[in-house]
C-alpha cells in the first residue's frame, strides 16, 4: 500500500510540473497547431472543448476525455464517472487541460491572380505569367520580371542594379508565389 501511495504522489508531482511547464509556452516555434485559430505547447495534445475552442493536454498523444476539461495518457481510457484514467489494473488521476493560445496571425500578401506571397513582400509579375514574390515590402518590380528593387529605387536592367541618386544596390531575385488551392466543384 505504501508503494502505491508513493507512486501516486510521484504521479501528482509530475503532473503538477507538467502543467506548470505547459502554461509557459516555452518554445513557440515548436507549438502544436490545433486549428488555424489555436496552438498548444510542444509535446502537448490539442483537445476540443465542449464550449468550443481547444484546450491543451500536457501529454503527447493523449486521450481527450469527452465533455470535460480533462485528459489521460495514451493507452488509457477516461472514466468520466470516477474522474480518473484507467488502463487494465492501472488507475491514474486524470490530467487537466490548460488553455490553448491563439495562433499567430499570418498576413499574406494577395497578388492580383489570387496567389499569395509572405507578409512584408511584394507581388511582381513573373516572366512565364502569374506572379512572383519580391523579398521586400512595397518594392519596385523590374521589367525583366525576374528581379526587384527596394521602394524608391529604379531598376537598371542592363546593369542588374537598383539605383537611387548616388545609392547603388544589387537587385533582388523574386521567388515563386504560392498558388491558390484549386476548389473542387460540388456534385
Amino acid at each position: 500500500m505504501f508503494v502505491y501511495v508513493a507512486l501516486m504522489a510521484l504521479v501528482a508531482i509530475s503532473h503538477a510540473m507538467t502543467v506548470a511547464k505547459m502554461e509557459t509556452f516555452p518554445n513557440e516555434k515548436n507549438n502544436v497547431t490545433c486549428s488555424d485559430k489555436y496552438t498548444c505547447p510542444d509535446k502537448n495534445t490539442c483537445c476540443k472543448l465542449e464550449e468550443g475552442g481547444y484546450g491543451c493536454c500536457p501529454l503527447p498523444e493523449a486521450v481527450c476525455c469527452p465533455n470535460t476539461t480533462y485528459c489521460c495518457p495514451r493507452g488509457y481510457k477516461c472514466d468520466v464517472a470516477a474522474t480518473r484514467c484507467i488502463k487494465g489494473d492501472h488507475i491514474l488521476t486524470w490530467f487537466t487541460k490548460g488553455p490553448a493560445k491563439p495562433a499567430p496571425v499570418v498576413n499574406d500578401v494577395t497578388c492580383p491572380d489570387q496567389s499569395t506571397c509572405p507578409d512584408n513582400t511584394t507581388c511582381c509579375e513573373a516572366p512565364q505569367g502569374g506572379y512572383g514574390c519580391c523579398p521586400l515590402p512595397k518594392a519596385t518590380c523590374c521589367s525583366d520580371k525576374l528581379h526587384c528593387c527596394p521602394e524608391g529605387y529604379k531598376c537598371d536592367v542592363a546593369a542588374g542594379l537598383c539605383l537611387k541618386g548616388d545609392d547603388i544596390l544589387t537587385w533582388f531575385t523574386k521567388h515563386p508565389a504560392k498558388r491558390p488551392a484549386k476548389s473542387t466543384p460540388l456534385v
